[in-house]
């Protein structure tokens, strides 16, 4: 989507968050980590990709740091 293609329906019709005022706001932005059993907000930026062709949307974390601090929290999922 980055790209601006869409890879469900092959559009050209995609549009992005990542102008739009406030969007880091932490409405909408909290994704929760979870470690040890305790959970803990934590409000991390990112930006949306929008098909107005067939309504795909992706969602990037677009800080390594914040990309880093959910890799460390989140199980990850094994190939295969």
């Amino acid at each position: 989507m980055t790209s601006g293609t869409c890879p469900k329906c092959g559009s050209n019709e995609i549009y992005t968050d990542t102008n739009v005022d406030g969007r880091f706001s932490t409405a909408g932005r909290n994704l929760v980590l979870a470690k040890g059993g305790i959970l803990a907000p934590a409000f991390v930026g990112y930006d949306n990709y929008f098909c107005a062709t067939c309504g795909y949307i992706e969602r990037y974390v677009t800080d390594p740091s914040d990309r880093q601090l959910i890799a460390q929290n989140w199980s990850r999922v094994k190939p295969g």
